[in-house]
């Protein structure tokens, strides 16, 4: 203690406990119970109040002029400490603003708050206070900040490359802290940084012995990435792609998402040397991989360059290679903002069943972190504009990002330095030489006037000489004078893709391979004009063209070989958006009728799987009454939450893009339906605003289609989406309008599950009289209608409310009751609600262990369930819980958990009983 610039030494071990006390909870009362089990270590005596006052009054004269700041206030004492008095307080302040500096990527300034940090620190937290209690406390959270601190500032180190320096602390950290994986990546990397490759393998070995030996279990899926890439690196040959690992290993693999290389690819080799030319450079200088921006009309070969190039590049990237459609110049469907994009990006390195952050800020901030270190290559293509590519642009100096786009991309070679490689149409000589790859010479030589004709019809456009190629290629009785012919006497343009006046007629390009397609592939290409997007599997394209999954399959196929679609991968395939415009055209031929059976299917589709993918997710949910789907429609298999999760974070654009297709048409009761399966996905990703647009929008379907049950439905979910913006006026006008609806269909179920939203809201807005009552009404309602999971819900809000208002042994009966009925219904989010309300019961009534242990039974449901804000706030009560019955420490670590998951989540949440 300090009592100006004097040293002030508290002799007696007893004082020195009092003070530590005080201290640690400095500003705050400590209560006489507190000190007493502090002093005496959980076994005061009987006359413990008096000595404690005997020992302030002693310890106030010992410290002079600074005991006056003791101070006595009931039931206990508190010290007066003002901002930056306190060394604990300030050593917690500059960690905080390391952890801060690290998510801004500001790494030299992170370095030297921890510096600051750890200067503050001597040995072990109060080595020299005689109470184990008081250590234990105290102790525990210091010291896992300090160590976080360290693991934070070996990161920045690795960041700003000083491998040496940081190979020197982590190997001493590493035997001090054997367990933190994070150390050892840290070592890990930095071994690999300074070509020192065996030894990170050997760290690596020895980390997965020390967890194996002392925990029984593997290294986490970071540590084993990154073994995989290291070992993908030394044993990859020289001009090779290495090997991703084998499926099935546990270990995680490396992506390989370049489309696959064109076959017939031809000529661009001064472009393709000075895009090599470009990474040689910054290879060999050692300065940061360049952003690549190619540009060009469309058809013209831009990303059959950008794939053609990173195939014969992708050995010098064995973090692997990204592949993003960014659908710039879709026809019909939105561009991907920079959050899906992100979406789409993190879904190459994490785990299906994997929860995102919850904020845009917190995903790209992921983002950065995960490729940082990395050297992958990264393929963005058909960019619309430079703020779509900017917030995907990785910080790492080792990835390189090549963009495709039909503009020039100046902002992004004014701001980011990226190069420029504008492509025109192909050289006369090249053009030639893709008709020679694809027909052979002699046949050229043969008609030598004819070829000319046809490269000059084709504008030396790249797609449309493969088109004409491949119409040729499949049709080898044809000359290429008929062939010729036969487009020249071809009159249509597509008008809306033409560039300038000298750009080709595509639409007369692709009408002949078109004709000569059969009935299937035909009739398949015409439905595929109707499908929102460019890339589609077979069983989404069967289910369009009403067919059989072979013959559909077979379709596909045969379009592929036409080159009129692009196989992407097994089962499915993908379309240039010039040629899903000729498919849109070629549609008109199918009657009206046949169209809209096609839509009914394809939404069907997308319904029926939706609402079996949100059962996954929350079979608490009232599930809807569907009957069988349009005949021909095919659905996509889903067992469990882990795939339901993983088939929304695929589709959820395309599904979002179906809703508004859906209102647009006018088929209301696929738009209100398809909306109200979306509900629990876009909740708990944290996508608010798309929340609210898809209910307003079914709203008016569900009105339009004179459907009650739907209209009731939709307005109980505006009234949940309006809250979750803070909008909790009065008894929702929403939720009374869903309760008249049901009172004039006479749906009980319905009525019960209103009444619930309603004592939910009134919980919320703290009226908790009224929150019984209506929890009471649901609960005669759900007992009516037999709805079981509607009555486990409502005996727990009921159970919260006489909580709140202080009816704790009836709260309890309740709880506990809802606990059973939601085991017995097997529905864990209901479980996991009841042990919250049990953990908060508990507590008023003074049980804490009892509390604690529900509070982390309610944790551990919801992290099995992928809800990482309900996963937050229960973590939040159980350190309110612990900090109330004096366990400060312990309080203030878990409290620290909690504001993680929230910070990353980038949002605050209020529970919901």
């Amino acid at each position: 203690m300090h009592d100006g610039d004097e040293v002030v030494p508290v002799a007696s071990g007893k004082l020195r406990v009092l003070l530590a006390a005080l201290l640690c909870h400095a500003n705050r009362v400590v209560s006489y119970e507190q000190l007493a089990d502090l002093l005496w270590d959980g076994r005061p005596s009987e006359a413990a109040n008096t000595t404690i006052r005997s020992y302030v009054k002693r310890l106030r004269r010992a410290l002079r002029a600074a005991g006056g700041r003791i101070e006595s206030h009931s039931p206990g004492y508190l010290i007066r400490v003002e901002p930056g008095e306190l060394d604990t307080q300030e050593f917690a302040d500059l960690c905080r603003a390391a952890e801060q500096d690290a998510r801004r990527e500001e790494w030299a300034r992170c370095v030297h708050r921890v510096e600051q940090a750890l200067a503050l620190w001597r040995q072990s937290p109060l080595v020299d206070v005689p109470s184990p209690r008081l250590q234990a406390e105290e102790s525990r959270w210091l010291t896992e900040l300090r160590i976080e601190a360290l693991e934070r500032q070996m990161q920045a180190a690795v960041q700003l490359r000083r491998y040496e320096w940081a190979v020197a602390q982590l190997e001493q950290l590493v035997r001090e802290y054997p367990l933190r994986e994070r150390l050892h990546h840290h070592l890990i990397v930095a071994l690999d940084g300074l070509g020192r490759r065996a030894d990170a393998l050997l760290a690596y070995q020895r980390v997965r012995q020390i967890l194996d030996d002392e925990l029984g279990i593997d290294p986490g899926p970071e540590l084993q990435a990154l073994h995989q890439r290291i070992l993908a690196a030394q044993t990859a040959p020289a001009g090779s792609q290495a090997a991703a690992p084998p499926a099935g290993t546990g270990r995680a693999e490396v992506p390989r998402q370049l489309p696959s290389t064109i076959r017939h690819f031809v000529g661009r080799q001064a472009e393709l040397d000075e895009l090599t030319e470009l990474l040689d450079t910054a290879t060999r200088t050692g300065t940061p991989a360049p952003v690549l921006a190619v540009s060009g009309a469309p058809g013209v070969g831009k990303t059959a360059l950008a794939v053609h190039w990173g195939h014969q590049v992708a050995h010098r990237f064995p973090d692997g290679q990204l592949y993003l459609d960014l659908c710039g110049f879709h026809p019909s469907r939105t561009a991907l903002t920079p959050d899906d994009a992100i979406r789409d990006l993190l879904s190459s390195f994490l785990p299906n069943d994997a929860r995102l952050p919850v904020s845009p800020s917190a995903r790209a901030a992921l983002y950065r972190s995960i490729v940082a270190d990395k050297t992958l290559l990264i393929v963005l293509d058909n960019a619309y504009d430079a703020e779509q590519v900017r917030p995907l642009l990785p910080g790492g100096l080792r990835c390189l990002t090549i963009v495709t786009s039909r503009n020039r991309l100046n902002g992004l070679v004014a701001r980011e330095g990226a190069h420029p490689v504008l492509l025109g149409v192909l050289p006369e000589a090249d053009a030639y030489g893709l008709l020679v790859r694809r027909l052979g010479r002699s046949r050229l030589e043969r008609e030598p006037a004819a070829a000319r004709q046809i490269v000059d019809l084709c504008h030396r456009l790249p797609l449309a000489l493969s088109v004409v190629a491949a119409r040729g290629a499949t049709s080898p009785q044809l000359s290429l004078t008929e062939l010729a012919d036969e487009m020249a006497g071809t009159d249509s343009t597509l008008d809306r893709f033409r560039t300038d006046p000298g750009s080709p007629d595509v639409r007369s390009i692709f009408s002949w391979s078109y004709r000569q397609l059969t009935d299937s592939a035909a009739r398949m290409f015409r439905f595929l004009g109707l499908y929102p997007a460019t890339s589609i599997s077979t069983t989404v394209a069967a289910s369009l063209a009403g067919q059989p999954l072979d013959t559909a399959r077979a379709a596909l196929r045969e379009l592929a070989s036409a080159h009129l679609l692009a196989e992407q991968g097994r089962d499915r395939f993908t379309c240039h958006d010039l040629m899903r415009s000729y498919a849109g055209e070629q549609a008109a031929q199918e009657s009206p009728e046949a169209t809209e059976a096609a839509l009914r299917r394809l939404l069907d589709h997308y319904l029926y799987t939706a609402h079996r993918a949100a059962e996954l997710l929350e079979p608490i949910r009232q599930p809807l009454p569907l009957g069988p789907p349009e005949p021909g429609t095919h659905l996509t298999p889903l067992t469990d939450h882990r795939q339901a999760r993983a088939w929304f974070r695929a589709e959820i654009s395309l599904l979002l893009t179906l809703v508004r297709m859906a209102d647009e048409k006018r088929y209301d009761r696929h738009c209100w339906r398809l909306a109200w399966t979306l509900v629990d996905y876009l909740h708990s990703e944290g996508r608010h605003e798309d929340l609210l647009e898809t209910q307003r929008i079914a709203l008016a379907a569900a009105r339009r289609s004179d459907d009650l049950d739907g209209e009731a439905r939709v307005h109980r979910e505006v009234s949940r989406a309006n809250q979750l913006f803070e909008r909790l006026e009065g008894d929702c006008p929403h939720l009374i309008r869903a309760l008249h609806l049901y009172q004039q269909i006479n749906d009980t179920q319905g009525q019960g599950r209103t009444y619930l939203s309603l004592a939910y809201l009134c919980a919320r807005q703290g009226r908790y009289p009224d929150a019984r009552d209506y929890s009471r009404r649901a609960l005669e309602f759900a007992q009516q209608s037999g709805d079981q999971g509607g009555y486990a819900a409502a005996l727990n809000s009921l159970g919260w409310c006489q909580a709140e208002l202080g009816n704790l042994d009836e709260a309890l009966r309740h709880c506990q009751e809802s606990l059973d009925l939601h085991r017995r219904l097997g529905m864990r989010a209901g479980e996991a609600y009841s042990y919250d309300s049990l953990g908060y019961i508990h507590s008023a009534l003074g049980d804490l262990d009892s509390a604690v242990v529900c509070y982390r039974l309610s944790v551990e449901l919801w992290r099995a369930l992928g809800n990482r804000l309900e996963e937050a706030m229960g973590l939040r009560r159980l350190a309110e819980a612990l900090t109330r019955y004096g366990y400060t420490g312990p309080g203030r670590v878990v409290d620290r958990l909690a504001e993680r998951i929230l910070l990353d989540m980038g949002q605050i949440g209020h529970h919901l009983p």
